[in-house]
């Protein structure tokens, strides 16, 4: 047996990994938690494992990490690998097992002290679970929550299903409801409107949310709520339209753009200037962090007027009269002067670019015109059924005048462009109409050296020579999911990446890779990447994973309506390729494609950008033993990048 300890100590330190606790017989070795797994790459946890179980005929058990361990969910799902010519068993239950030994089987637990007899032939072992049971597994708001009068507030529960759940605010019963089904626990939600504001703060408390299921009652505490004073900052918007008064320019051609730092005698204000390239903005009249494609990054140099503060879950933001929020940490405030009312004029010196000369750095959004939603996945309301667009318009706040129009004859993507609705509610809309109703391929918006705002739409991209843009998912220090059989997502995401560029070379696309090796990037430096590599389009390569190991299949995600055919490509490719894995196994052939389609919208945030159309594949399931044995093998890895390769030419020819 100490030989056997000594083997695998040695086997961990060629993989160079990080695990919680490998059993092996009735021992087992306990290292560092896995948060923080550091892989090679000519070796991983997996072949580890397996290099052990072959050798050394013994079962080994990657998750859960300890003996004995308290949960709060209803079940417990065990990940390992075996002797694949043994019969394996939990408390007297066969599993089943994948052709390589790796299993996942989730215990269903009784309230208070259950055990776990694992056996693989004549190898047992034993865990002590207990289950503290609770109907509520999470709720949101937890932190602080200090907003305006009128702000709607969105609560949210994870909830065994079929509970009845609501919260209390003083008060005041809310009722929710279920937005969205998972396995085990449910996704409740209500929106509460707060009352109006007084001439000083009001503390409503704490919300406190309940869950009623089977006679029995469970509670847990959410966050404070305190509705702020009335406030506002003290402009006069000027509405209707108003004379065109351009800035002055320099011989040299640089716009002297008016400074927020000078008196304009209007009087004084609380404002702010975007001190980040992109400053993301979200809803100023609800209570929480949800990103949607209606609601556009402000660019650095921006200038806006600061309305009131605003706290969501300990997350402090600025709410702007141009009806947005956005992180304090990305602008800087200053006590300035009110400007005077925008001009904007737009022209253009490149077939597909727009130029707009403008007082001051205004704050705008786009918007896609002639595009329907639906709510769909987990509840959000941004998925499309296809992208349908005609026109974009872009929406300047604090402008009343406007001049120019601009005839873009020598774009294939973008017709022209003319100024509408100037001076409603103190805006100014430039419509940028596209050539093809449903064709659209991205824009790049920036100030120039000399002060000018540059719209910069993509043309259509080449059928080849197109720039293709990879993330494969996760790496360094974030392992992302680990596999049944122990493999770490972000070593297969590479994989994957790499023969998706090798596959797309031989074709003669252009492609960039964000990571070629075990290299770690945080989200924001991913989306500055995805938005600056100048791409045709962005693809984040990852693979999936549940508590479920009954969960199988590929689904690919989407932000903007316009990233919603390349989605579209990528899945279908996958799929059918999935399905001919699993050709002579209906059960899992039927599960490739969830019920809603597997083609989604979501605001993850790597695919939060306006640059190209971009799109986060998950490929298949690792949680799955079945599902995951296919994808750690090299020859369906190379399949799977395959077909993501041709999903990618075919929205290359059908765009």
């Amino acid at each position: 047996m100490k030989k056997q300890i000594l083997r695998i100590a040695e086997m961990m330190l060629l993989a160079v990994v990080t695990v919680g606790i490998c059993f092996v017989g009735l021992k087992y070795l306990k290292e560092a938690q896995p948060q923080q797994p550091i892989v090679d790459e000519a070796t991983t946890l997996a072949q580890a494992v397996q290099e052990v179980a072959a050798e050394e005929k013994t079962l080994v058990i990657t998750s859960p990490t300890e003996s004995k361990i308290a949960v709060n969910e209803p079940s417990i799902v065990f990940k390992g690998v075996c002797r694949a010519d043994l019969p394996l068993t939990i408390n007297d239950i066969p599993i089943e097992k994948a052709e390589d030994g790796s299993f996942s089987y989730s215990l269903q637990l009784n309230v208070g002290e259950n055990t776990a007899v694992i056996t693989n032939g004549v190898e047992t072992f034993e865990f002590k679970i207990t289950y503290n049971f609770s109907i509520i597994n999470s709720v949101s708001p937890k932190g602080k929550v200090s907003v305006d009068g009128g702000t709607e507030i969105t609560l949210t529960a994870e909830a065994l299903k079929n509970s009845e759940v609501y919260a209390m605010l003083g008060k005041e019963k809310i009722t929710m409801s279920v937005v969205a089904c998972g396995d085990v626990f449910d996704t409740y939600q209500a929106v509460f409107t707060a009352p109006a504001s007084a001439t000083k703060s009001v503390k409503l408390g704490k919300i406190t949310f309940y869950a009623l299921l089977e006679g029995m009652k469970d509670s847990m505490a959410g966050g404070t709520v305190t509705i702020k004073p009335v406030s506002s900052a003290n402009v006069n918007i000027e509405t209707g339209r108003g004379e065109v008064v351009p800035p002055s320019i320099d011989s040299n051609g640089f716009v002297n753009v008016l400074s927020p730092y000078v008196d304009h005698q209007k009087g004084n204000a609380l404002m702010c200037i975007v001190n980040t390239d992109y400053a993301e903005t979200v809803p100023a009249n609800t209570a929480d962090d949800k990103s949607n494609p209606e609601y556009t990054p402000l660019i650095k140099g921006t200038v806006d007027y600061i309305k009131s503060e605003a706290v969501y879950d300990n997350t402090e933001y600025y709410i702007l009269l141009s009806g947005t929020k956005v992180e304090k940490k990305n602008v800087s405030s200053f006590n300035g002067y009110v400007m005077p009312t925008n001009t904007a004029t737009v022209s253009s010196n490149e077939r597909s670019t727009a130029e707009i000369t403008m007082n001051w750095k205004v704050p705008f959004y786009s918007v896609l015109r002639n595009q329907s939603y639906y709510t769909g996945y987990s509840g959000r309301k941004f998925n499309v059924s296809s992208f349908t667009s005609k026109y974009i318009d872009f929406v300047f706040k604090y402008t009343n005048a406007a001049d120019g129009s601009v005839k873009f004859s020598k774009s294939s993507v973008v017709s022209s462009a003319e100024w509408v609705d100037v001076g409603d509610d103190g805006t100014a809309t430039l419509r940028v109409h596209l050539k093809n109703s449903g064709k659209f391929y991205g824009y790049k918006a920036y100030y120039s050296s000399d002060n000018r705002l540059i719209l910069r739409f993509n043309e259509k991209p080449q059928t080849k020579g197109a720039t293709v843009v990879i993330d494969p998912g996760h790496g360094g220090k974030d392992c992302g999911a680990i596999a049944v059989n122990g493999t770490y997502e972000s070593k297969l995401n590479l994989s994957l990446a790499l023969k998706v560029k090798a596959n797309l070379e031989s074709k003669g696309y252009n492609v960039k890779i964000l990571r070629t090796g075990d290299t770690g990037k945080t989200l924001n430096e991913r989306q500055t990447l995805a938005r600056s590599q100048g791409g045709d389009i962005f693809v984040s390569l990852h693979h999936n994973s549940s508590p479920s190991s009954s969960l199988s299949g590929t689904e690919v995600y989407y932000y903007r309506a316009y990233s919603k055919p390349l989605a579209s490509s990528i899945h279908a490719r996958l799929a059918n390729e999935w399905r001919s894995v699993y050709s002579d196994n209906s059960n899992m052939y039927n599960k490739v494609v969830a019920p809603d389609g597997g083609v989604r919208y979501y605001p993850f945030r790597v695919i939060r950008i306006e640059e190209c159309p971009a799109v986060l594949v998950e490929c298949g399931y690792l949680s799955n033993p079945t599902e995951c044995a296919y994808a750690c093998d090299d020859n369906v890895n190379s399949r799977m990048a395959k077909a993501i390769a041709q999903g990618i030419e075919d929205y290359f020819a059908n765009s």
